[in-house]
């Protein structure tokens, strides 16, 4: 059952999130200013080599905003001219509000929002994280500096990709890299480490050792390494 939160709530929420969780954050707010706490946690989760993915809009990153995220190795930015939504989550818990990560919005702003877990509602949290991914795949790379930081255009958006275990073409879908048939027999014993040594890599489908965790190959996480989940 979703949690009903405002904004103190909110502020201790994203903070617990990006402190406590060991693996991937994904981080979707049009504004982006740090408090000073989320700055330390930002900073922490890289240097455990947490990976963190952050989607932002609507104006350009202000220096020292793109500073501290350039060099942070394991955080990847992304830009979407037409970001309105805000998310914060993880494999296992979102946070939908009307809070942007914005240090004004943070102090000064009445903000209300929900917190969803995917034990409680998976098909609700299923649904919030392809949301997410999909803003990921139509969103583009920023190439950070200390000046303003310029966004650019995504080189690619694709929809089709191939299951892991079985290799027959499917929708894009780095969080369900299965075919039904396949994913239902993969179910029985949810293992997301397991490895599928006769797979294949969910975007290219040449062959590879994919996993739920890890369903694409080294050469098209490289390449596309702000797109994927790792």
């Amino acid at each position: 059952m979703s949690t009903f939160i405002e904004t103190c709530g909110i502020n201790a929420a994203i903070e617990t999130l990006l402190r406590d969780t060991k693996g991937d954050v994904y981080i979707v707010s049009p504004f982006l200013k740090f408090c000073n706490r989320f700055k330390d946690d930002m900073i922490r989760r890289n240097e455990q080599r947490y990976e963190t993915y952050i989607i932002y809009g609507k104006t350009d990153l202000q220096p020292d905003v793109s500073h501290l995220l350039r060099d942070l190795k394991f955080v990847h930015v992304r830009y979407c001219e037409d970001l309105h939504a805000k998310c914060y989550c993880n494999r296992s818990v979102a946070i939908i509000t009307s809070m942007n990560l914005y240090e004004y919005s943070q102090i000064n702003n009445e903000e209300m929002g929900l917190i969803v877990c995917s034990k409680d509602e998976p098909e609700t949290f299923e649904k919030i994280l392809n949301s997410v991914y999909r803003l990921m795949s139509k969103s583009g790379e920023v190439e950070l500096s200390t000046k303003k930081s310029v966004p650019k255009k995504s080189k690619s958006e694709y929809t089709v990709g191939h299951c892991i275990r079985c290799g027959s073409e499917i929708p894009m879908n780095v969080l369900k890299p299965y075919c039904d048939k396949c994913f239902k027999s993969w179910n029985k014993y949810h293992d997301a480490k397991y490895v599928e040594k006769d797979g294949f890599c969910h975007l290219c489908g040449h062959s590879n050792p994919s996993t739920l965790e890890k369903p694409v190959c080294r050469t098209c996480f490289i390449e596309h390494k702000g797109l994927f989940m790792q």
